[in-house]
């Protein structure tokens, strides 16, 4: 996954926080990512892949 994507917030009920390497994520939380979009496809394959589900891709 590297140079894939970049983790920034996660939301866990009324909290909103950046990630770090301690971050403990789990089942129901949400993660914003930066994607690197010329490896879009593979992006989602791996997210796919690992039990992520994905609201949205959206370029900006």
């Amino acid at each position: 996954m590297k140079n894939l994507t970049l983790p920034l917030t996660f939301h866990h009920n009324e909290t909103i926080a950046p990630v770090s390497n301690q971050t403990k994520i789990k089942s129901g939380d949400q993660v914003t990512f930066l994607v690197n979009l010329r490896r879009k496809e593979e992006a989602e394959e791996w997210f796919r892949g690992n039990g992520w589900k994905s609201n949205d891709f959206s370029p900006t």
